[in-house]
């Protein structure tokens, strides 16, 4: 019978928090945070997820979190447009002169 590998817990905050010097010194230089991962993870520094490496940025790298765009249901409802009076548009072929009255 094969020995199963065991999923460790914490790991991805031990592996962020041994590469944290790195990480501000990124975060400093403006790098974005796609850019960081790969790099560690091209090293095999970290084998965590992008988005638990995100979460980690969050509680152990003090990154603050953008607000989450409101759902169209939460926004509040949109002002209805004022009608104005327009004038009634011709088509491209209503000159005013019927076929009857053209000849």
């Amino acid at each position: 019978m094969r020995e199963k590998e065991i999923k460790r817990r914490y790991v991805g905050r031990v592996e962020v928090k041994a590469a944290q010097a790195e990480i501000e010194a990124m975060l400093a230089a403006g790098q974005p945070y796609v850019w960081i991962y790969d790099k560690l993870a091209d090293e095999g520094r970290i084998t965590i997820s992008y988005r638990q490496f995100c979460q980690c940025l969050v509680q152990y790298c003090g990154v603050k979190v953008r607000p989450k765009r409101k759902k169209a249901s939460e926004r509040p409802p949109a002002q209805p447009a004022q009608k104005t009076q327009e004038t009634p548009r011709k088509g491209p072929y209503d000159s005013g002169v019927s076929m009857n009255q053209a000849v």
